[in-house]
Parts: structure tokens; sequence; C-alpha cells
């Protein structure tokens, strides 16, 4: 049984109350891409006990340079081999667990080598 896309969640906020995600429904999804802003410039992704999840340099929207993957406790995990542009991103949840291999070349998103659609 192959996964169906149902929508998009292109935002999120996080507080010690619970989270809420802002989800766009597939049907608008390239649109929702579209009329995003091009990120340029380092992102840093926290846990939600402030710990710092994966760092990261984005040129046009896309990840650029990973700099760094960490698991909750810190600990530096793989983050894969992706440097101006070129090479993967290894993608994480928050239990630790691989969630995809993202290949990328010149800036550009090439696809998944791995996806664990149960660790979402």
């Amino acid at each position: 049984m192959s996964p169906d896309i149902v929508g998009l969640v292109h935002g999120a906020i996080n507080d010690k109350t619970g989270g809420f995600a802002a989800i766009v429904p597939a049907k608008f999804i390239t649109e929702t891409i579209d009329l995003a802003p091009s990120f340029n410039g380092k992102y840093v992704y926290y846990y939600s006990t402030g710990k710092i999840w994966s760092a990261r340099i984005y040129k046009n929207g896309f990840p650029w340079t990973v700099i760094s993957n960490f698991d909750s406790k810190g600990i530096a995990q793989e983050m894969g081999t992706l440097k101006n542009g070129n090479g993967t991103l290894i993608i994480y949840n928050e239990k630790g667990e691989v969630i995809s291999e993202d290949s990328y070349k010149k800036g550009i998103f090439q696809g998944s080598n791995y996806v664990n659609l149960k660790g979402l």
C-alpha cells in the first residue's frame, strides 16, 4: 500500500501546553511552496527542551549545508554530506529515528533515498 499525501505542514507553534500546526490541503501544496519566501541564512531547529536538534544553512529556501544534527540528549548524530548544495541530508524525528535521507544537487532536491513513514 502506498501512502497518500493529504496535506503539508508548513508551520508550527509549540509551547508547554502543546502545539499547533498550519496545514495546507494537498491540492494547494504547489501553490503554497511557490508563494513561500526564499529563505537564506542559518536556521537552528530545537527540541522542546531547548536543546539544539539540527543547524543548517539555507539558500533560496533549500538546505545548502548541514552544520549539525543532535539527538534529544545532545549526542551528535550522522548528518549526511550536504555541503554547498550537494550531498545528502539525514532527517530525524524527536525519538532519534531516521525519517529520510534527502539528496541535493546544486541546491535542488533530487529525492529521498530512504523514507520511514512510521517515524513521522
